[in-house]
This record gives structure tokens, sequence and C-alpha cells, in this order.
């Protein structure tokens, strides 16, 4: 009929209002469907990603602060002795009189006790003196001197027995550090016979720190007989392993000064240099 618009087949110009808005309302609704799959794909990159990942630039350390250590167990072990090779033994005769004073006063085992009680703790300190502390740091500042210019050039492992108590605290902690001068030997059989008998621990085991020196650290071999080296005082060393060894032996090219000796239940404590 004329007059009344066909309602099945709109006319143009009806189109021209709603076309645009429909087309920008999909290309907005693609838009987003873009971006919220990027970001998907963003998250679930990151998710696949390990917490504790480490690049290349990184380096992985272990946390800092005391901690146990627990010994291997080890039926029998074979060791080779590190003599000195380049370092010359201490000759009081020859040495600077300060210089041989301060040697002599630690080499004896009254006088070194004296010395380093009055380094390692506040209460001697304080009981000791004013005439008798200046003596002591004399002879202290004089033994900096001596070991100070005696350098290794070479490596060597070095021994010291270890208190019960001691030996204990450095299992739990990790940990040793000392303020006064400390003597150790080359040579494990010297130790092992100076303290077999009343050195053991709770546990049976003599306790000797192994402690090694490598070349341009500063020491000094005070007794050729006892094969005894002074280290420098205050040093603090951390433990980085422990061996429980049932019968301790040396290899053929080794010395040691008490070759009778069976060494029996020694508990190597390994040491390196801490800060």
């Amino acid at each position: 009929m004329a007059g009344i618009p066909d309602k099945t087949h709109p006319a143009g110009p009806r189109c021209t209002g709603w076309l645009p808005v429909l087309l920008l309302a999909t290309a907005l609704i693609c838009a987003g469907c873009l971006t919220a799959g990027t970001g998907e794909v963003a998250e679930n990159r990151a998710e696949s990603l390990p917490v504790n990942s480490v690049t290349p630039q990184e380096t992985v350390t272990t946390p800092a602060g005391p901690h146990p250590v627990h010994p291997v167990a080890i039926a029998s072990k074979k060791i080779t002795i590190t003599r000195p090779r380049t370092l010359p033994v201490f000759s009081v005769p020859t040495a600077q009189p300060a210089a041989a004073l301060a040697i002599s006063n630690l080499s004896n085992a009254r006088s070194a006790e004296s010395i380093n009680n009055y380094l390692r703790w506040e209460s001697f300190r304080a009981r000791t003196d004013p005439a008798e502390a200046a003596r002591i740091k004399t002879l202290v500042r004089d033994a900096d001197a001596a070991i100070g210019i005696s350098t290794i050039t070479e490596e060597l492992v070095l021994y010291r027995v270890a208190g019960r108590e001691q030996a204990h605290a450095i299992l739990n902690t990790s940990r040793f550090a000392d303020d006064g001068f400390l003597t150790c030997t080359f040579d494990p059989s010297v130790a092992y016979h100076a303290s077999d008998k009343t050195g053991r621990d709770q546990d049976g085991y003599l306790n000797l720190l192994v402690m090694r020196q490598k070349n341009g650290d500063h020491l000094l071999y005070i007794n050729e007989s006892a094969r005894e080296i002074l280290l420098p005082r205050a040093m603090t060393w951390e433990l980085v392993g422990a061996e429980n060894i049932n019968t301790l032996a040396f290899t053929l090219e080794s010395v040691p000064r008490y070759q009778n000796d069976e060494l029996k239940n020694i508990r190597l404590l390994y040491m390196t240099p801490g800060s």
C-alpha cells in the first residue's frame, strides 16, 4: 500500500546512523580480547619460571651464620705430610734482639699462656699491672713484626689439637676464632703423640684442626724438633668439613716423627680462613 513503509526492507538512510557505532564497538571488543590474551600469555610464562631461578649472571651462596657440621665416618685414610721446603727455621741467635725475645716467649708454654690470656680475656687484662701490660704489648708488637716478614711460597697443611669443648663448639657453629697466637704442626703424629692419652673427647676422638696455608701467607717456623709453626694472632676460621677416622696412616713419601704410633680414632676438622 502506498504511504506505508516496507518493514522487511528498511531504507538505506536508516542504516547509516547505527552502523558506525556497531563497527566501533566490534573493534573495541576485539582490541580488548587481544589485550587480555597478551596478559594471560605473559602471566602464564611468568608462572612457568621457578621462583628461585638463577640467571647466568647470578651466584648462589650458602647463607651466613652458625650451622652444625656432621662428620663423615671413614674406616681408614692416608695423608701426606707437607714439610716446609723453602721456609727456614727461625733462629734466635741470628734474629734481631726484639724479635728473638718475643718468639722465645711465645715458644715457652708458660710465657705464651700469659701473653695469649692477655690477648683473649678482658678480665685478665683488667687485673694485669701496668708494667706487665706494657711488657706484653711490646712482645706482641715484636712478634707481629717477625711473623709479618716471614712469608711462605708453598702450600702447607697444619694440624692443631682442639680441646673437648672447643671441638664440639666448632662442630655446632662451624666457626673458630682466637685472639691469641696459635702454634700448629705440619706433622699430625706430633699432635697425636702429645695428646693421645689426655686430649680425647667424650666420644673417644682426638680432634685435630686441619689448617691449609697457601702461597703468600705469613707464618713462622719456630721449632724443628717439634715441627712447630707459629701463626699470626687474631685469626678466624670456618669449618668446611669433618671426618671421623678409625685409622689414620701416612703415605710412603711422608716421614712422621713418631713412626711407631698407630693413629686411632681421629676426628679431622677441616678449616679455611674466615672473615
